[in-house]
């Protein structure tokens, strides 16, 4: 380890709390709720630009289909956790392939539009993922009152034997004032992650839509939109947004950067553990994903941090939610930290 910052975190980190950490998480009950999206990635390569019109001209070498939103948490999750719920909707002409892991509690909607996301996409020499264009088959859209009816009944009939529900906003409509209200008002622990995205901007800010949540997890640009403003102070900030939503524990993501927790009153920071990134779509879902179950088993604050950020760092290893982190992977590297930081002291 190279990095001295990351290695002053890890000498404050008890490892001997590791064990038994994994067969309390598997005992969870979790609600994960949140639109279901469909990512779609269209590969070229690019040949040249058009003499004539000036546009990029590309050929098309293949396609890919992948599960997105709240649909692909539910799916890492499910691969080690049994009790666990997926309450979401989509449109009735929305076909899911079986690998989808397609939850049965999923409202099949007459109304609610079909969330695909199309990227034209191109594969750098590194491997890694260049997004060259995005094409929305959709626009916003807001539930009807018989969807939203739908929705808390089946909340109703689970929330009272859930320990922990995972609420992941990307601002399409999903979640009206009364799914909010009633989430803010029954949850025994609420995680909330309010994405910021090109076609909700400015409009899906976590502090004006929700009052208060046991954690968050957000990024720094929607931190600069809860702020109002881009130069900020993120540790004042978070601290800010943490009090705001009277939250225990609150996460900040900095890409290549940094990850950042409040909780307790205190400020704790560790480097971002992987610098190259082949795709950053759904990372921050993994990491929020991590954060929510690590701070429901654990009280080590150092350690439900590193965790949260080793699954953020393998997951940008991966194309999309072309699959995900294992949870062994996860430990496994956690143990290689806690290997490297005993060795250094003896």
């Amino acid at each position: 380890l190279r990095d001295e910052n990351l290695k002053n975190f890890l000498k404050k980190i008890n490892f001997s709390k590791i064990n038994g950490i994994q067969d309390k998480i598997s005992k969870l009950k979790i609600i994960v709720i949140g639109e279901t999206i469909i990512d779609k990635y269209t590969y070229v390569k690019t040949v040249g630009v058009s003499p004539k019109s000036n546009t990029l001209s590309c050929i098309e070498t293949k396609k890919q289909s992948m599960p997105g939103g709240s649909l692909a948490t539910f799916k890492f999750l499910s691969s080690f956790i049994k009790n666990i719920k997926h309450i979401s909707i989509v449109n009735k002409k929305l076909s899911l392939k079986k690998n989808f892991k397609y939850s049965s509690e999923i409202i099949k909607s007459d109304y609610y539009e079909r969330l695909v996301k199309k990227r034209i996409v191109e594969e750098g020499n590194d491997a890694s993922i260049n997004k060259i264009l995005t094409l929305n088959e959709f626009e916003t859209n807001v539930l009807t009152k018989l969807d939203e009816r739908k929705i808390l009944t089946k909340l109703n009939r689970y929330i009272k034997k859930t320990d922990l529900v995972i609420l992941q906003d990307f601002g399409h409509g999903f979640f009206t004032k009364k799914i909010i209200n009633f989430l803010q008002k029954n949850s025994k622990k609420l995680s909330i992650n309010v994405q910021t995205n090109s076609l909700n901007y400015g409009y899906n800010i976590i502090s004006k839509k929700y009052k208060k949540c046991d954690l968050f997890s957000l990024d720094a640009r929607e931190l600069q939109l809860f702020e109002g403003k881009k130069n900020i102070d993120h540790q004042k900030s978070l601290k800010n947004l943490s009090k705001r939503l009277s939250a225990k524990n609150g996460f900040l993501t900095c890409g290549g950067e940094f990850s950042m927790l409040f909780s307790g009153n205190k400020i704790y920071k560790i480097p971002t553990l992987n610098k190259k990134a082949i795709d950053t779509m759904g990372a921050g879902d993994i990491f929020h994903a991590i954060a929510s179950i690590m701070t429901s088993v654990s009280k080590d604050n150092y350690l439900n941090l590193l965790l949260a950020q080793i699954a953020g760092a393998h997951a940008v290893e991966i194309v999309g939610n072309s699959d995900f982190p294992k949870i062994n992977e996860l430990f496994n590297t956690l143990n290689f930290y806690k290997f490297t930081t005993e060795k250094k002291s003896i």
